[in-house]
């Protein structure tokens, strides 16, 4: 068979298996989520996790697929269900629900700890209204679960825990099993322990799931506490009452083998669901240490289950739960991204939103797009409801900002933002009347210990706060607009947040805090806004400039319908931009292609195995696809050497392509992936995305320094963008093409190089497929075009005899204005002088493109 023709079919078979293979990123709910149960309704997913001290209870989410989730409401939303009064400790509050569907009733029980015991409420949509809740009298400790058999009967399965005068070991938990009649609300009939752990010494026994598989019961258990040793058992019977015979493979699923330093740990408290498929699916909690801190909390996980032997064995020849994992036979359903931004313009907070305790009074507003807060005298270092509202800290990486007006009216009274575990362990960026003076100021509060980290004077009532989290680092940023931004203070030690340094069991939050701190007051603060983006984005000095005044190399240009806006993408200049030493990359937004706004920093780097932040990022291309953006980026790491295949070649060192993504054009972007698309052991660069029939390629260059003849590379992708799909495919060599010569010098020294860069696709409107790409001819640097003889992606590739502009400029791409103009854009001068971009109006030819004119700008 023709290899072309053999590419062409590899490819098509590609995209007719995407439709039985895609992957998914665990945590499917990331940040503080723990305690999973999940049910099935048809061809819908419902499920629910653990909310302790925080109001609204018991958030519930909804999905098509087990991989995308929308919130649609919380279980308990009305003060009247949850009493989550003064007083209540520190995780303490909703432990542990469970979501089951019968004959047309959704049923949700929980144990409401130090709030009123073991209860239930039942709903006729998952949605809501849920009923008042039944509290059982008679339903001692903990983890409650209902199971209902095959007649109807409703069986009640709960942990006991205290029982230390019959404990054969420390912490040796007893599960038991009792009917629920549902309509008297009580528990009936023999009560009776069916599990104390699956050996001895097996403590903590907690979380019992109850099913019928066949004409076996399951009973899956937690075992060895929500820590490190954290497990999930199982147990076999022929009767529901038991006995229930534990496992030989027990545990059946836990990370407590892989030691401190797995990727995810804590893994247990596991729920079981069928597809309509007949596949078996299980969600759990566990726990994505960061050098060993809990910076997130217990998240929701998602893993394969198959039943071998009548038994459940998780994940399938891994036996573990991964961080990327395959889906085979699922058709992906996404929904429709949360706003990162909150304009306050709902009549009601969006689900994201909670108080800690319970507001029994409505001290805040929304009006006008506005949210505002009344100052009250308690402090959220007290255990109280203050004025607070908070969302879940989701990401490792992160930054928050929001729009507040105050004028504090007396000494004491303080508003801003919080980050905070507790009311021990928090930081406070708030503007307050401290000895007589307005100021702003950062409190760090560690295990209840409170200290001035920074402080500004400030009188303006407009302030803008800004936290970038970093890992296990926060720093703050405060001024009066987003343009005007100044740090105050150092970088802050972002692990008080933790749940080893702070205790409890949740994960940190972020949000919106004000107090009169122990006075009456009739004071208000109101935000304009409140913003939370996945990605460190640091604020740079922003202002206007015509093209000329910014210096960029490999410009790229990203014309958004939607806001009618352009958006030009160019790596930092490290000395200019980041005085950290860390590259990234910047966007400048414009809507004539005149005047430019900016910088503004989508992506700082970090380290890693693949990449050095202090060395290089180029080359960042920008491609709208299934309503996310994603930029293909090059990443280098000159500490990370490649084997010498030649004598007196330039140094080999790891250079590759990786993705990130937004949700926006304006990020902030972060890794797709933990690793680059492109292989490990070449040098690799300048990759892009082509979309071929549904089905998406990344075409990038195998760069000269390790092959002397450079080449363009083909690499089939995942639908979702986020594997690669078999080996690289040569597209052609650059010594292909008549007019490129040898680059004869590199960093001062005669070497020989033929060069392959700046790959662009573009699909003529006679259908012709023409690509932009670099290298250097009898000008210089140069930008040329090839067209595929075939009109696909597969080619083979027909060279230009000349180039297209040849004079010390490339790395060209193509965009069409909103009036529909087709324009190149390069970069200029390509040595010596520092390049900026520069723009042509183009016209389309039968086989390849043709310029214009320059235009003016």
């Amino acid at each position: 068979m023709n290899t072309r023709l053999l590419h062409l079919f590899v490819g098509l078979c590609l995209v007719f298996q995407l439709h039985a293979l895609t992957t998914f990123r665990n945590p499917i709910i990331p940040g503080f989520h723990p305690d999973p149960s999940i049910c099935r309704v048809g061809e819908d997913y419902y499920l629910v996790t653990s909310s302790f001290e925080w109001y609204p209870g018991l958030p519930i989410y909804h999905s098509k697929d087990l991989m995308h989730w929308e919130q649609i409401g919380h279980v308990l939303a009305r003060p009247s269900q949850l009493n989550l009064k003064a007083g209540l400790k520190h995780s303490a509050g909703l432990w542990a629900p469970k979501i089951r569907y019968h004959e047309g009733v959704f049923y949700v029980i929980c144990t409401a700890q130090q709030a009123g015991g073991n209860f239930y409420v039942t709903a006729k949509s998952p949605a809501g209204p849920w009923s008042e809740p039944v509290f059982l009298k008679d339903a001692p400790g903990i983890d409650p679960s209902l199971f209902f058999d095959d007649d109807g009967t409703c069986w009640y399965t709960g942990s006991i825990n205290g029982t230390k005068n019959q404990d054969r070991y420390p912490n040796e938990d007893r599960i038991y099993i009792q009917k629920l009649d549902l309509q008297q609300g009580k528990l009936v009939g023999e009560r009776k322990v069916i599990s104390t752990g699956h050996a001895v010494n097996a403590p903590f026994a907690e979380a019992p799931h109850l099913y019928k598989i066949g004409k076996k019961y399951l009973l899956l258990v937690a075992e060895g506490g929500t820590w490190n040793n954290h497990a999930v058992t199982a147990f076999m019977a022929d009767s529901v009452m038991g006995p229930y015979v534990p496992g030989i493979a027990n545990p059946v699923l836990t990370h407590r083998f892989l030691g401190k330093q797995a990727d995810i740990t804590t893994v247990g408290h596991a729920d079981l669901v069928q597809t309509p498929e007949g596949k078996w699916w299980s969600v759990m909690l566990g726990v994505r240490p960061l050098d060993g801190f809990t910076m997130l909390g217990r998240e929701t996980f998602l893993t394969p289950v198959e039943f071998q032997n009548g038994w459940p064995v998780f994940n399938p020849g891994v036996g573990r739960v991964l961080s990327v994992e395959k889906a085979t036979g699922i058709r992906p359903h996404p929904f429709p991204l949360e706003p990162v931004r909150d304009d306050f313009d709902t009549p009601e907070l969006r689900n994201c939103w909670n108080f800690l305790r319970t507001p029994y009074t409505r001290w805040f507003e929304l009006a006008d797009g506005k949210l505002m807060l009344q100052l009250r005298p308690e402090s959220v270092k007290e255990p109280v409801n203050p004025s607070l509202i908070a969302r879940r800290i989701q990401h490792f990486n992160f930054t928050a900002s929001a729009m507040m007006h105050f004028k504090p009216a007396r000494e004491g009274e303080e508003a801003g933002l919080i980050l905070m575990q507790n009311g021990a362990n928090h930081y406070r960026l708030v503007k307050q009347r401290r000895h007589g003076k307005d100021s702003l100021l950062l409190y760090k509060v560690d295990k209840g210990r409170q200290m001035v980290m920074a402080s500004l004077p400030y009188k303006d009532k407009q302030v803008c706060l800004w936290v970038v989290a970093q890992g296990k680092s926060y720093r703050f940023y405060v001024g009066s607009q987003p343009e005007k931004m100044m740090a105050l203070g150092e970088a802050q030690d972002a692990t008080i947040n933790s749940s080893n340094h702070a205790g409890g069991f949740i994960g940190p939050f972020i949000g919106m805090y004000a107090s009169s701190n122990g006075q009456k007051s009739g004071n208000k603060v109101s935000f304009d806004y409140f913003e939370y983006k996945e990605g460190a984005a640091f604020p740079l000095q922003v202002r206007k400039h015509s093209l000329h005044e910014i210096a960029v190399r490999d410009p790229y240009i990203f014309p958004d319908e939607k806001t009618q806006t352009y958006y030009l993408y160019c790596a930092t200049r490290q000395k200019a931009d980041r005085p950290n030493g860390k590259h990234g990359l910047k966007m400048y937004k414009s809507r004539d292609l005149k005047t430019w706004e900016g910088p503004y920093m989508v992506y700082e780097s970090v380290d890693s195995e693949w990449a050095d932040a202090s060395h290089g990022i180029w080359a960042p291309e920008m491609h709208e696809y299934k309503g996310k953006y994603y930029l293909f980026a090059t990443f280098t790491n000159e500490k990370s050497p490649l084997p010498q295949q030649f004598p007196g070649r330039p140094f080999l060192h790891r250079r590759a392509t990786a993705l990130l993504v937004a949700d926006t054009p304006e990020g902030p972007f972060v890794p797709l992936t933990g690793k680059p698309h492109t292989p490990a052991d070449w040098m690799s660069l300048d990759g892009t995305l082509y979309v071929e029939n549904g089905k998406p390629y990344m075409v990038f260059c195998h760069e000269w320094t390790q092959v002397t003849d450079g080449t363009m590379e083909l690499l089939p992708l995942s639908e979702d963008l986020y594997t690669p799909e078999g080996t690289p495919v040569t597209m052609f060599r650059a010594k292909d093409a008549s007019w490129v010569q040898s680059l004869d010098m590199y960093k001062g020294k005669e070497v020989e190089g033929y060069v392959t860069d700046g790959c662009f696709l573009h699909r003529n409107a006679n259908g012709k497929l023409i690509m932009l790409w670099s290298s250097f001819g009898p000008g210089g640097y140069a930008v040329s075009t090839a067209v595929s003889v075939s009109g696909s992606i597969w080619g083979p590739w027909k060279h230009r005899p000349s180039p297209l502009y040849g004079e010390h400029g490339g790395h060209a791409m193509l965009f069409k204005t909103f009036d529909g103009r087709l324009i190149m854009t390069l970069h200029y001068p390509n040595g010596g002088a520092e390049p900026h971009a520069r723009f042509f109006e183009m016209k389309e030819s039968d086989d390849t493109l043709e310029i214009v004119r320059e235009l003016d700008l």
